[in-house]
């Protein structure tokens, strides 16, 4: 999250009677003796005219005073209500309640509004009011309204900034910014480099010096995820020679660049700067949630390249729970951390929880590929070749792409098709030139390379050991009796009470267990328990 990321309002609504210094101790000060002599209307006051400036300086005494002032006294401050929420996090303060209706929100369609508003003397703060509305339902993981909220905000600081460029040039920088988060955090990459390539290139008028910085950074980041490895090494670089930042917001900004180099390493197969950024990872005390998944997903994808998978598998599971408030509907990053998961599980060859993963059929294009991915390796190749062309038609970004392509000519391959699958192949090697997202190839195993006639392709294109996925992802089959068995056998149930609650004698039953532990490879109950895990049937 960005520090000043709302306007403050127009000189026109300041009290002169009201002023202080522009320094956070002295806004502090006179805020604290408000508050003391009973004045709430005039310290919540001091808090939405001079929020940034205590933000930026003293944002510990501007938290200790949201604590002391109730949520009832900012009624008529819906912009200081949404800055004490982005601060605090208060359970008790419901998005729609907190920020009240006393300025109505056009919607994004709404131009003749929007110009109106723009236009008005109150574009300031209806410009920093639909900011912190943005920001507000961001932080809370509510995406979808966020991102709406983001075209408005957009268009807000665009035609204001047209019209009343003294009023407001200073804030549009930030104010597009924040709108380019929210489009990436909600899987809009294409509006969110758009956005932030505004900011960026806006950066110098901004007020606060860290925006061209973060911008550059976030850009690179949505770079990577969207497969455009590139694109991301070029937005990096213009993060390495913007100004620097001092202080708590190095680290924001910095997770956003290193998440990004990480993803740009692994995805070229750098591993030695990959382990190197990776080790970085971490999410800074205090920092927006949403940034969370994001370290996951790209810990997932290094491990499926060189990690180890069972470890990745158990992190993003339990990411997925501490993160659930930001993986919700409208979030981007949930159809990443779907996809990652789903991969690992192909690489461990446990198909039957890649398949349950989409039991419920997403449309978001990593979802397609990934389905065409699933039917790949579990043995239905027609439907993987389907899939996956429908995959590459409808891809909304590089990545979705190339991973269908990778699919599309595994399936032709093997359904002996090899006219097809060299056309899917040079437009895979095509967009890998194009993107420098080399790391696809290895989905792709050594047979397969060659069966394409590409024997000279790099080696370090290639698995030095064995490719990223097996074969076949379907390891163990079991009946649907023998499944029961081994359940019964993992609660740790004698044999006789498994077949009393499966209504089986004693002797049916142990004919399941001898078949069980044929295709297990074991001869005693812990052998075929171990083994079970290690197959990941339990």
């Amino acid at each position: 999250m960005g520090d000043d990321g709302f306007a403050t309002g127009p000189s026109g609504d300041h009290d002169p009677a009201s002023a202080v210094a522009a320094d956070a101790g002295a806004i502090v000060d006179a805020a604290r003796a408000a508050w003391s002599a009973g004045d709430t209307e005039r310290t919540v006051a001091l808090i939405d005219e001079h929020w940034s400036i205590l933000f930026e300086q003293g944002r510990h005494e501007l938290d200790a005073l949201f604590r002391l002032i109730p949520l009832s006294a900012f009624k008529a401050h819906p912009r200081a209500a949404a800055v004490r929420d982005i601060r605090l996090h208060t359970d008790a303060d419901a998005v729609a309640r907190m920020l009240g209706p006393r300025i109505a929100m056009p919607q994004a369609d709404d131009l003749s509004t929007i110009d109106a508003l723009a236009r008005s003397e109150d574009a300031l703060t209806i410009l920093g009011v639909t900011s912190a509305r943005m920001i507000a339902y961001r932080v809370r993981g509510h995406y979808t309204r966020a991102h709406e909220l983001a075209a408005v905000v957009e268009r807000l600081a665009r035609i204001a900034g047209v019209h009343q460029p003294a009023l407001v040039h200073a804030r549009v920088p930030n104010a597009l910014l924040q709108g380019g988060v929210s489009r990436g955090l909600a899987g809009d990459f294409d509006g969110a480099l758009g956005t932030l390539r505004e900011a960026y290139d806006r950066g110098p008028e901004a007020r606060s010096p860290h925006v061209a910085r973060d911008a550059a950074g976030k850009a690179a980041l949505f770079s990577a995820l969207a497969g455009d490895i590139d694109q991301a090494r070029r937005w990096l670089r213009r993060y390495e020679t913007a100004a620097e930042v001092d202080g708590w917001l190095r680290s924001r900004l910095d997770l956003s660049a290193d998440l990004a180099q990480s993803l740009v390493a692994i995805e070229s197969l750098d591993r030695v700067t990959a382990d190197a950024t990776l080790a970085r990872l971490e999410l800074p005390a205090d920092a927006e949630q949403g940034w969370g998944p994001a370290i996951t997903y790209v810990t997932a994808r290094h491990a499926l390249i060189w990690g180890d998978k069972l470890r990745a598998v158990e992190q993003v599971r339990r990411d997925r729970v501490q993160f659930a408030e930001w993986l919700g509907v409208g979030s981007g990053l949930r159809h990443f951390l779907n996809h990652a998961e789903s991969d690992l599980h192909l690489a461990l060859r446990q198909g039957h929880r890649a398949r349950a993963l989409h039991a419920q059929r997403a449309t978001h294009s990593l979802a397609r590929s990934a389905r065409a991915r699933l039917a790949l390796l579990t043995g239905d190749v027609d439907a993987a070749a389907r899939l996956a062309a429908q995959g590459v038609r409808e891809a909304a970004d590089s990545r979705s792409r190339i991973d269908a392509l990778t699919t599309q000519t595994a399936a032709h391959v093997r359904r002996g098709d090899m006219l097809a699958a060299r056309n899917a192949y040079d437009l895979l090697t095509a967009s890998v030139a194009s993107t420098g997202a080399r790391s696809f190839m290895r989905y792709l195993s050594h047979e397969e390379h060659r069966a394409l006639g590409r024997d000279r392709t790099r080696s370090e294109l290639l698995s030095p050991d064995r490719p990223v996925f097996p074969a076949l992802a379907e390891g163990v089959k079991l009946t649907r009796q023998q499944r029961l068995v081994l359940d019964g056998m993992a609660a740790g149930l004698p044999i006789r009470e498994i077949g009393k609650r499966q209504h089986l004698s004693y002797n049916t039953i142990k004919t399941h267990l001898r078949a069980l532990y044929t295709r297990l490879g074991a001869s005693s109950r812990d052998q075929a328990i171990a083994r079970a895990h290690e197959e990941g049937l339990l």
